[in-house]
């Protein structure tokens, strides 16, 4: 109806231009509602009624996201938070599609707030473009190639490795 009646008042090129660029907006924003981040649940957790779950040590943190990390969903990367008595975070990537440059900076600012407070970033199941992004951009060199695993249990698998080597050594 809007493009109708701009074409109407002006011209149909303008009417079009107007169009497209509603439709755009649209796009993104339900693009971006897609896009979710969101902590594992624990079986040890008080309200949580789920028992199947892998037991992770208590010092490794999940985050699961899901949909394409773009600049519409930055802000969700933020939510992401650690425990004073977390060590590794795991970040699962096997739902995202794609990443683009300012997805790729709210990892880098990820990674700035996790070597604040301590805690070693560990990504699991890296999709093909995502991960040319980030190799690209520096980031798989900043964060450590054996950083990158290729599933979500040999990202636990190697935190626990990582975990008996520090017991070890003290």
């Amino acid at each position: 109806l809007l493009t109708f009646a701009l074409t109407v008042v002006f011209d149909l090129v303008v009417a079009i231009g107007v169009g497209m660029l509603i439709t755009v907006v649209l796009f993104m924003k339900t693009v971006s509602e897609e896009t979710e981040v969101r902590g594992w649940k624990y079986y040890c957790d008080e309200d949580s009624e789920v028992t199947h779950l892998r037991e992770l040590p208590a010092s490794v943190r999940v985050y699961e996201i899901n949909g394409p990390m773009f600049f519409g969903m930055t802000d969700r990367i933020s939510d992401i938070s650690v425990k004073e008595f977390t060590k590794y975070l795991i970040i699962r990537m096997r739902g995202v599609p794609s990443l683009d440059s300012t997805g790729m900076n709210a990892l880098e600012n990820l990674y700035g707030y996790c070597r604040e407070n301590g805690v070693d970033l560990i990504f699991s199941h890296a999709n093909e473009q995502p991960m040319k992004t980030m190799r690209r951009a520096g980031f798989v060199d900043l964060v450590g190639e054996d950083h990158f695993r290729a599933n979500i249990d040999d990202a636990i698998a190697y935190a626990r490795q990582l975990l008996d080597e520090e017991e070890a050594k003290a």
